[in-house]
């Protein structure tokens, strides 16, 4: 499991949202890699012009849509 910005990220990618106290926990359990459930499990989208953002939208509910900053930090390379 990696943390990377969002803009490293390819599309069509699966990622895990969380904000950075949230990922630094994760890292922290006995060195275990959380294993991710499909409810926390994102795809990345298109980048929007307009708002300058890329899109990300869940896994299991494709009405689901975010628009996050490039700089943004996820989680790629975990167990789904």
């Amino acid at each position: 499991m990696k943390i990377v910005k969002l803009n490293q990220v390819k599309k069509g990618e699966y990622l895990m949202r969380g904000g950075l106290s949230r990922i630094q926990q994760a890292r922290i359990v006995n060195g275990f890699e959380p294993v991710a459930r499909i409810s926390d499990v994102w795809v990345k989208g298109d980048y929007i012009r307009e708002t300058r953002k890329y899109s990300v939208t869940k896994v299991d509910d494709m009405n689901k849509e975010n628009c996050l900053p490039g700089s943004a930090l996820v989680w790629v390379g975990f167990t789904f």
